[in-house]
């Protein structure tokens, strides 16, 4: 007959606790416990002694748990946070780019800080040491000996802080890692980043630009670029949107929370033209997956998906850019970018110099506004914009 052997309930690593016993059953013991499901099992641990028998509940019970299981991220280690971090966003999966982001700085950060653990030890004082050697150290692009060693730029340490501030602040905290007080990479000192006057094509360029587009016929492509330089959002926040997200009769298209880097709702009014001609092209399911049998014709000899997805249609705007640069070095070379400093720029004059105005018709953090914003005076033709906004508005 079993003789059971009880002990305390077993305490998995995220904190719940579940009834354990050992049978002998012969001469081998049997770990008999609840299973994530609420239901009793009973499985061999496969050893004779006592001792042997509960360190092997030690392997079975978690191994049972692991799917459900979630860690206490407390004092959890880089491994164990990176594993959820991609899930660090309210429960909904990071962006793809931000991930990236995220996990190469961790990377270089583990890299020349190899003594850290996990976030829990990046103090202040660790964290200045870390944007030192990175600032003032070298790196090579090449694994081989004797490979050209390089210096960062302070754009790019800059950009390295603001990033791991960025983690520290919006994602451990609710992932409830335990980070010091204060965020570590607020008050590093860093190498200043040099000023350089702010660029931005004129409205000709602008219209040089669509008009080579234009020349190519293709509507969807056109429409999507017009659209993104009304709008002023990311090439890929347009590129994810639903056809349920455009409502043809008001011509109000949104940009929901879960596309939008910094989490807001957009609702934008098209203009009247930009909204017969979205309403033409949308396709059912996401407002651009038409892109799969336009690609046949205006993207020949590339592999065709048979699936969309809205990466497709980012990709093929990400390389149109470089195109119009090549049929014309000597033009400013617009990026997608200048189209979104454009949008803002337009809404700051439209709403008289207001940059808060600005940022509340375009629903754009200010933050954002006064990063993209450009003066006019330096920038665009005022008298060209003015009659672009006298257009749009009738």
């Amino acid at each position: 007959m079993a003789r059971p052997t009880n002990e305390p309930p077993f305490e998995l690593p995220d904190g719940r606790k579940t009834p354990v016993t050992l049978q002998l059953r012969g001469s081998v013991y049997r770990v008999r416990f609840k299973s994530p499901e609420g239901k009793f099992v009973v499985v061999t641990t496969g050893r004779t002694t006592t001792a042997a028998a509960w360190a092997e509940v030690a392997k079975i019970v978690p191994a049972a748990f692991a799917p459900t299981q979630k860690v206490d991220l407390r004092k959890g280690s880089w491994e164990e946070v990176l594993a959820q971090l991609p899930e660090s966003r309210n429960g909904k999966a990071l962006r793809p780019k931000a991930l990236k982001a995220y996990t190469s700085r961790i990377n270089v950060l583990r890299e020349l800080i190899p003594a850290s653990k996990g976030p829990h030890d990046i103090t202040p004082a660790v964290a200045q040491e870390f944007v030192d050697k990175y600032a003032y150290g070298t790196f090579t692009k090449s694994n081989k000996e004797g490979a050209k060693e390089y210096k960062r730029t302070a754009k790019t340490v800059a950009t390295t802080v603001r990033v791991l501030s960025g983690l520290w602040s919006k994602h451990f905290r609710k992932m409830k890692v335990r980070v010091v007080e204060t965020n570590p990479w607020e008050g590093v000192e860093k190498p200043p980043v040099p000023k350089s006057a702010p660029t931005a094509p004129k409205e000709t360029d602008i219209d040089h630009f669509f008009k080579w587009l234009d020349a190519k016929n293709w509507e969807l492509l056109s429409l999507f670029f017009r659209i993104k330089a009304f709008v002023g959002c990311r090439t890929n926040d347009l590129c994810q949107a639903l056809s349920s997200q455009f409502d043809a009769k008001t011509g109000t298209l949104l940009i929901k929370p879960e596309d939008d880097k910094t989490n807001q709702e957009r609702r934008i009014k098209l203009p009247t033209d930009y909204a017969k001609r979205l309403k033409a092209v949308m396709g059912k399911t996401y407002l651009w997956e038409r892109y799969l049998e336009d690609a046949k014709k205006y993207r020949p000899g590339r592999r065709n998906a048979k699936v969309f997805k809205p990466s497709l249609i980012y990709w093929c705007v990400d390389d149109i850019c470089p195109q119009y640069r090549e049929a014309h070095p000597d033009a400013y070379p617009i990026t997608p970018h200048d189209l979104r400093r454009r949008a803002i720029t337009l809404a700051v004059i439209a709403n008289k110099g207001n940059v808060d105005g600005a940022a509340k018709a375009l629903s754009i953090h200010p933050d954002t506004a006064r990063e993209n914003y450009i003066d006019v005076s330096q920038a665009y033709d005022t008298d060209a914009i003015f009659k672009l906004l006298e257009a749009t508005a009738k």
